[in-house]
């Protein structure tokens, strides 16, 4: 399946930041990123997963918080331009 074709970020609200701080303390990884993590399959052809982890080379790093980062592979992105992390 080939990427859309749009540019753009995801989006994010205060309530997504608050539950990514409170994953991160559950989990006792503090300085931990979000990962929202695109994989081919599923009905839409992508299926997305959510996990803490650390930056890759291939990884835009997103900004929700001064505390917060969320992070998307580049080839990622196209698939999920747009949407909102709720």
């Amino acid at each position: 399946m080939t990427a859309p074709a749009t540019t753009g970020t995801l989006h994010w609200t205060t309530d997504a930041v608050e539950a990514i701080r409170a994953m991160r303390a559950e989990e006792s990884r503090p300085e931990a990123a979000f990962r929202v993590d695109v994989r081919l399959g599923g009905c839409q052809g992508f299926k997305l997963y959510f996990e803490l982890d650390e930056p890759n080379s291939d990884d835009m790093v997103l900004s929700a918080a001064l505390d917060v980062a969320i992070l998307v592979q580049e080839d990622g992105m196209p698939f999920i331009a747009g949407g909102v992390l709720d």
